[in-house]
């Protein structure tokens, strides 16, 4: 929790900043390395993916080389520009940034001078998530900002149910994590629930599943009582 703290302090701020400045070369931190930041932790496969994007994988390869990024799993250094087939199955390491606040922090000061865009920006990073297959690390990075980002409940529900209606495959890996977030409100939840049912099937055979719905139903029914 310490750590923690050190995301309102303006010194820690403008320390991350100068290790961006020797890291990545540039004054200001960029959309792709804010958006990037909330991918992790990774798993090894999606940074395989990232070969083919160039503008991820420059950045991937960045945060490997200055350590700013570890791998769980023992071995080479990943470069996501030249490996040619994802890890084995069994295998599954994950990349992981050091520590959370120091993606925090630079998501934090790309936003604070675009306060007027926020809603705009955490949807971008939900459809990337999506369309990379991030989906559940994104919602926690985003839960872990919410007060920051001040973002109203409401939006919250446009924003991922737009970004579950151009994604659905990619969001049905993260159903047990959209019943659980702090993003959304229960009536939100319910909502997905009813516009999204592709998502959905098969998910009553899932102990976790049953216990967010009835969850969901106790909260509907205090509401009308």
């Amino acid at each position: 929790e310490d750590l923690r703290d050190l995301l309102g302090e303006e010194d820690f701020g403008t320390w991350i900043a100068r290790r961006v400045q020797v890291s990545f070369g540039q004054k200001e931190i960029g959309e792709d390395l804010a958006t990037l930041m909330t991918f992790f932790p990774l798993e090894d496969s999606v940074a395989v993916d990232l070969g083919d994007e160039g503008r991820y994988a420059t950045l991937f390869d960045k945060l490997a080389q200055d350590g700013w990024v570890e791998r769980d799993a023992p071995g080479e250094t990943f470069d996501a520009r030249t490996a040619g087939s994802a890890p084995p199955d069994d295998a599954s390491p994950l990349w992981r940034i050091v520590h959370d606040v120091f993606a925090d922090q630079i998501v934090l000061r790309y936003f604070e001078p675009r306060s007027n865009r926020r809603t705009h920006f955490a949807g971008h990073i939900l459809r990337e998530a999506g369309r990379l297959d991030c989906v559940n690390s994104a919602i926690q990075s985003l839960q872990r900002l919410v007060e920051e980002l001040q973002i109203a409940a409401p939006d919250w529900f446009t924003l991922v149910d737009e970004a579950i209606r151009e994604n659905p495959a990619a969001w049905r890996a993260a159903r047990d994590t959209i019943l659980r977030t702090s993003l959304l409100e229960p009536g939100g939840m319910l909502a997905l629930l009813k516009n999204h049912p592709a998502i959905w099937e098969g998910s009553e055979r899932d102990t976790a599943f049953q216990m967010s719905l009835g969850w969901l139903v106790r909260w509907a029914v205090r509401q009308r009582a």
